[in-house]
């Protein structure tokens, strides 16, 4: 229920379920057989009662029995259940078994508009346990109940002619004390936060929260997560997060291709300087969105693509303020970068030199250490994959009309 609903009984903790039961205002006769015409009077009634409870008045029902329907399964009153106040006053049951056990705990009736009755007859057609009395609505004699001290028989006290007017008890749905959400911290993808899972195994913190993404060509790609809170406050809310696994996160706003620089993080417009970093959700806000920058290399770095694992906690010397916590099934995401550059098997040379004779075409993945191709004329070609480092080889060239060979500088190729 909101926050400040005028019908939450007093006494009740957040979070806590109980229904209203009012009689209603008007009467009418006990003639027909169909429990939803008297649910369709007691809804009425609703709608016209309480502006609280105007717009749950289609979830009423009738605390009443035909032939083919008990009290207790039209209202839904199986079971312990929860307790159960007059509308805009006292408790009268602490649950359902207590509600028929034959007498009420309070004799302070209220109407839909939560005004104090007097002494009233009430059609039930239902003994005092909830189910069809032998003289059910709609019957040739109606069971009957009374709302009368020192003799009290709520649901079953008499029978009378269907054709007389008495009013009706009406039931609401259960309602739920305002709760207000969650003190907790959140890490997730979107900016919405998950259904709060009903059971959740501690091995599985931070499950289903992967996600995949693949380097391009050029430019850089860039993947949004966030920490979020359902319940504002009115300062900032301070937190840690540390980014490790096995992609390199580059620190600087000048990432460099020839060191394999993965990834930046970038809070703010800024790019951070390190792995961990401190930052907030500013005051009466609910996330906070951080940016993990995919950056192009020309490296291949394996089919499995690399990680990266992003993690929540509170940060140190400067802790959320109570009751804010981190909500520990969802502090952890998991990032996979896809490689995209072009695998081949790299060129494994032994001994580490290579020698080049003119007029020969050569093919880096050969594995034997000269080519001649017998002319002397046409280009040199020498291919290393992608994946293969610059400074391990020697490689040097020989033309036929000079004495010694020539070496190459070590970064030719």
């Amino acid at each position: 229920m909101p926050e400040d609903w005028a019908l939450t009984p007093s006494g009740l903790r957040p979070g806590e379920k109980f229904r209203l039961l009012f009689a209603t205002s008007t009467t009418r006769n006990a003639q027909s057989s169909n429990i939803a015409d008297y649910n369709t009077f007691v809804q009425n009634r609703a709608a016209a009662g309480h502006s609280a409870i105007r717009r749950y008045s289609s979830q009423f029902r009738v605390v009443g029995s035909t032939s083919t329907v008990d009290a207790r399964d039209n209202t839904g009153t199986t079971g312990t259940g929860v307790p159960i106040y007059w509308l805009d006053g006292n408790k009268l049951a602490d649950n359902y078994p207590d509600f028929y056990d034959g007498s009420w705990d309070d004799h302070g009736m209220r109407s839909e508009n939560g005004v104090t009755g007097g002494i009233f007859s009430f059609w039930t057609g239902s003994n005092d346990d909830g189910t069809k009395n032998a003289f059910p609505l709609g019957g040739a004699l109606v069971r009957v109940g009374r709302r009368e001290l020192p003799s009290d028989s709520p649901l079953s006290d008499a029978s009378g002619s269907p054709g007389f007017l008495y009013r009706l008890y009406a039931l609401s749905p259960v309602f739920k004390v305002y709760e207000p959400p969650p003190a907790e911290l959140s890490l997730i993808w979107t900016e919405t936060i998950p259904p709060r899972p009903q059971s959740m195994n501690p091995s599985l913190t931070g499950r289903k929260v992967g996600k995949e993404v693949s380097e391009t060509d050029s430019g850089t790609t860039d993947v949004y997560f966030y920490v979020r809170t359902e319940r504002l406050h009115s300062s900032k809310l301070p937190f840690r997060v540390c980014v490790t696994g096995d992609a390199t996160q580059s620190t600087t706003n000048s990432p460099q291709k020839e060191v394999e620089d993965d990834f930046q993080v970038v809070v703010d417009n800024a790019v951070q300087g390190a792995s961990c970093f401190d930052t907030s959700i500013p005051a009466n806000q609910q996330y906070k969105r951080m940016t993990i920058r995919i950056l192009n290399d020309d490296r291949f770095e394996g089919s499995d693509g690399e990680q990266v694992r992003i993690a929540l906690t509170q940060a140190p010397g400067n802790p959320l303020p109570s009751p804010y916590g981190i909500r520990a099934a969802y502090n952890l995401l998991h990032l996979r970068i896809a490689d995209d550059d072009f695998y081949q098997q790299p060129v494994q040379f032994s001994p580490a030199e290579y020698e080049i004779v003119h007029g020969s075409a050569v093919l880096g993945r050969a594995q034997t250490r000269r080519v001649k191709e017998g002319s002397n004329s046409g280009h040199v070609g020498l291919m290393f994959t992608k994946g293969v480092p610059y400074a391990p080889y020697t490689v040097t060239y020989k033309h036929p009309c000079l004495g010694s060979s020539t070496e190459l500088p070590v970064n030719w190729c």
